[in-house]
């Protein structure tokens, strides 16, 4: 019966890849790009086989939806738009959270969560305008509170699939209604794409990179989270928006993300497991070593990687690239001014939000950007931690590190049990946390839907069931979520 799943399974797979290859043909006409489009989708089939046998057949038992975990990534993108009605849609989601039946998990009182909160604060206390702070402090409400009203299994595949929803919208809101980002009106140019046609910034987004982070960090989490039912289908489309987004923003950091966990799950499925800590470490501490360290590394494979694939290089210089498009040069000058510049104060717990800005850092490479931003001064640092360092100083810095680290180590307990919803989430950290390194995703000043759902995913893996008389979770209470009326225990214990 398991081949039988497995065989429709791939058939669905398939087809998804073709359709996938015939949308991005039509959306991007360009080959190479439809070639990669297939390769993912194909990578994607491959990994997921070979996922079903390292969990030996365990395939994830389909569990409700939290509906407000589900549409939290796309009220938080009503900021795009306007603050009061993010701040309306999060109020309704908070109404929602309240009004379901709380089946008594509780958030564990944690370092990861005082970090979060010590991360948050520096910003939080000195927002660009009350409406930053009140829409701060009700989605951490939100979250806590829906957190722990589902199970571990239902909020993590809700936010998961609220991710994919995002990117269903973007690719519908642009390609089919026309829709325009508000955050394009500050692009004046730089959107050239490797086939002469332009880069996308979708409607929901602020920036160009986020809908692409998004994108390979749900791709990264849906080649693990495979379940039974109508799931599949919405997931397979979801893939097939995510591939979209990929392809229109032509983000090659986030393409590289997708391609590498696809990689590493197919080779080594218990890879995220054994090297996603000391890679996350390393992708924090990017900037503040990629001249002495990282860069006569990785040059010459970047070097190589661009001759074989000419499209991943928008630079007429081969230095261009090994400089990661002028970041090299961005990061430099921001640690010169963190060095030389700050007062005390605002070394240790930084300027607020925009404190790139406030410190005028943004000054001192302001140029790279030449005249593709209508306002280059308040071009942000493209590096989360770096990012951190200039709105909540070191000390902020040093706890959103925390945060991310011991939020994957959360998820890395957990993954004793080899659970797919468990992988999933893992796999979605990781890459958020790896995409951090060339962007502000993570940077709470910033606020982006990329640090949501990474909140989403600390505050589930930091949940635990009530406990019993023996002290042990009693998960009795979690794990009878239903769909479409199926029990989720067992198959035995709906028979006996």
């Amino acid at each position: 019966m398991g081949d039988i799943k497995n065989a429709i399974y791939l058939r669905w797979m398939l087809g998804a890849g073709i359709a996938t290859g015939a949308i991005a043909a039509l959306l991007v006409p360009h080959a190479q790009l439809t070639a990669a489009a297939l390769l993912l989708l194909v990578g994607l089939v491959l990994a997921v086989l070979t996922y079903r046998k390292f969990v030996k057949g365990r395939a994830a038992q389909p569990a409700t939806w939290s509906v407000v975990l589900l549409l939290f990534p796309l009220v938080c993108s009503l900021r795009t738009y306007s603050a009061v009605l993010a701040l309306a849609g999060m109020a309704g989601l908070l109404i929602l959270a309240i009004s379901q039946k709380r089946i008594g998990r509780v958030i564990i009182p944690s370092p990861p969560l005082a970090a979060l909160a010590i991360a948050s604060a520096g910003v939080v206390l000195r927002p660009t305008s009350w409406l930053s702070t009140a829409f701060v402090v009700l989605a951490f409400v939100v979250l806590m509170v829906a957190v722990c009203r589902c199970s571990r299994h239902s909020a993590a595949s809700s936010i998961i699939d609220g991710v994919g929803l995002y990117l269903v919208i973007n690719v519908i809101g642009y390609y089919v209604v026309g829709l325009r980002s508000p955050g394009a009106a500050s692009r004046l140019g730089g959107l050239e794409a490797a086939d002469g046609g332009v880069r996308v910034i979708y409607p929901l987004a602020s920036s160009l990179n986020l809908p692409p982070v998004l994108a390979a960090a749900f791709l990264a989490a849906t080649l693990i989270l495979f379940e039974r039912g109508p799931k599949k289908v919405l997931r397979l489309v979801c893939c097939a928006a995510a591939i979209v987004v990929l392809l229109g923003a032509e983000s090659r950091t986030s393409l590289i993300v997708a391609v590498a966990v696809f990689a590493g799950t197919l080779v080594v499925p218990r890879v995220l497991r054994i090297a996603s800590l000391p890679m996350a470490a390393g992708s924090l501490l990017l900037a503040f070593a990629f001249g002495s360290i990282v860069k006569p590394l990785i040059a010459p494979a970047i070097g190589a990687i661009t001759a074989i694939v000419p499209w991943l290089s928008r630079n007429a210089t081969a230095s261009a690239d090994i400089s990661l498009n002028g970041r090299e040069y961005i990061w430099e000058q921001s640690v010169w001014v963190l060095g030389w510049a700050p007062d005390f104060f605002e070394r240790w717990f930084g300027y607020g939000a925009q404190g790139q800005f406030l410190s005028e850092a943004s000054y001192a490479y302001a140029y790279v950007f030449g005249s593709s931003l209508a306002n280059p001064y308040t071009a942000s640092v493209h590096n989360s931690m770096l990012q951190q360092v200039f709105d909540a100083g070191v000390i902020g810095a040093a706890a959103l590190g925390a945060m991310a680290i011991m939020c994957l180590w959360g998820w890395n307990r957990l993954a004793r049990e080899a659970t797919p919803h468990i992988g999933a989430s893992l796999a979605m950290a990781f890459s958020l946390v790896v995409s951090s390194a060339t962007e502000v995703s993570l940077a709470p000043g910033v606020g982006q839907e990329t640090f949501w759902v990474f909140v989403a995913l600390l505050l589930i893996a930091y949940t635990r069931a009530p406990l019993d008389s023996s002290g042990r979770e009693d998960t009795s209470a979690a794990e009878h979520d239903t769909v479409a009326g199926i029990s989720q225990r067992p198959e035995h214990q709906r028979t006996a």
